[in-house]
């Protein structure tokens, strides 16, 4: 009778784990993987706080040009002031368009108060211009203001410009029907800074102003 000699030729194999360098190889690949995926997320987390800032300072931008078209839409006798730029309007109450722009701008508000909206841009030491709201005698002189736009609103204001249409009757630069109509386009421009490097986002703003009562 033959033994059954099979079981005898079968070799144990013994348990084994990883080498040094299979580990050092599984560890680079991971950390690459691993660089890749969080540069990933810190350029998303990144572009996300830019956007919140972004939207947050045209948002303060946006409520600062409505609040001046509210409160001018239904005032009356617009006038384009004269500023630090060239401008044909003039310093007292007297209306007068500028078709060319102008950084003043006033008007009667529908309470009987003379409101003068003024814009000084930037200088040296400010990378941002600020918008005035100034309520003012009949000649607009003696003013007391209050900042609608500066630097605290996040975004460096380059240049603020009125344009006021159809008021200059007289001089013959308006409307001078009998059912004028004037208005104010206002043009907002500027840069928003970004806070985690050094480029910036450029926005213009722009909104007409129709008097309501007609003249």
């Amino acid at each position: 009778m033959k033994k059954n000699t099979q079981n005898k030729n079968i070799k144990i194999k013994s348990a084994r784990g990883f080498t040094l360098i299979e580990m050092l190889v599984a560890t680079a690949v991971f950390m690459s993987v691993m660089t890749v995926a969080v540069s990933a997320l810190i350029t998303i987390i990144n572009a996300d706080k830019q956007s919140q800032n972004i939207k947050t300072t045209t948002d303060a931008v946006t409520f600062a040009i409505d609040t001046m078209s509210r409160d001018m839409r239904v005032g009356t006798d617009y006038t384009c002031l004269k500023d630090s730029t060239p401008t044909d309007g003039p310093q007292g109450s007297e209306q007068s368009d500028c078709a060319g722009g102008s950084r003043t701008v006033g008007y009667l508000n529908n309470s009987g108060q003379y409101i003068k909206y003024s814009f000084t841009p930037p200088n040296g030491t400010n990378s941002s211009g600020v918008l005035t709201e100034n309520t003012c005698d009949s000649d607009f002189t003696t003013c007391s203001s209050e900042d609608l736009i500066s630097s605290d609103s996040g975004a460096n204001i380059s240049n603020v410009e009125f344009y006021v249409m159809g008021v200059d009757c007289e001089n013959g630069g308006g409307i001078c029907s009998a059912k004028a109509q004037p208005g104010v386009l206002i043009s907002v421009s500027g840069v928003i800074p970004e806070t985690t490097s050094t480029t910036t986002t450029e926005f213009d703003l722009q909104t007409k102003i129709m008097q309501r009562s007609i003249k």
